[in-house]
């Protein structure tokens, strides 16, 4: 569980975000919405401690600042928006979840070794674990730094648009690896640009705009709101397929 209250963060003397309250449990997807520029992605950074920050932010009640950042590493996982290629093999990469675990070596015990294999196997990725990151597809790429997620095993995941660039093989992908998080009793947090995404896969939905956070509720509620007009200019549409009811914005 993470929870920020009353969370200001301001750059160059520009309020980012003010005062921002959110919570996300454990076994919940909770997404965070809002237009470009509007402070999504400076609230996971914030949990880094790379920024100087009004409020708190506590991780199973204990605030941040009371945590070192390697111990705060075990809790907390994040994945950026930009992940990057590097020149080296998958196994490599994925073994880096286990880097808040090890000794000052860096060895990775027998321990630390099965979760890594572990995680690689989930991924299906066993048969490109040799293979340099900088050679995978986009797909592949993403799928990897899951594994690092898995492999790190923190009851806390925080995704920043994990979606862009995705196709839709990608992204159903993606959203079964969410379900996995979710099933382990983990609480994940997912910024999303696409509406109908949000309201798919999440249990709580966040709406900040100019830095505040103007809305706080599920799926359903979200839809029936005036905020996906607007914020976004778009309408929910609801199609009604075997029994079951679909949400989407056009």
């Amino acid at each position: 569980m993470i929870e920020f209250k009353d969370l200001s963060v301001s750059i160059d003397k520009k309020n980012i975000l003010d005062s921002i309250s959110l919570v996300a449990n454990n076994r919940e997807i909770t997404a965070v919405l809002g237009r470009n520029g509007s402070g999504k992605t400076t609230l996971l950074s914030s949990v880094l401690k790379e920024r100087k920050y009004s409020g708190s932010i506590l991780v199973d009640g204990r605030d941040i600042s009371l945590i070192s950042r390697k111990e705060l590493a075990k809790k907390v996982s994040i994945m950026p928006q930009n992940v990057l290629s590097p020149d080296i093999t998958v196994e490599s990469l994925v073994s880096y979840g286990r880097t808040p675990y090890t000794s000052f070596s860096g060895i990775l015990t027998s321990e630390d070794r099965e979760k890594v294999y572990s995680a690689i196997k989930e991924m299906g990725l066993y048969e490109l674990s040799q293979r340099k990151v900088s050679s995978l597809s986009g797909g592949e790429c993403r799928r990897a730094y899951f594994a690092m997620i898995l492999a790190g095993d923190a009851d806390t995941v925080m995704l920043d648009e994990p979606t862009t660039f995705m196709d839709a093989v990608t992204k159903k992908e993606l959203f079964a690896f969410i379900d996995i998080l979710k099933k382990r009793n983990k609480a994940v947090i997912i910024v999303l640009h696409d509406l109908t995404d949000a309201v798919k896969v999440s249990d709580r939905i966040y709406l900040i705009d100019g830095g505040k956070t103007i809305f706080s509720g599920s799926g359903t509620e979200f839809a029936d709101s005036s905020y996906p007009t607007e914020i976004f200019g778009l309408e929910a549409v609801r199609i009604i397929h075997e029994n079951a009811e679909n949400i989407f914005f056009i």
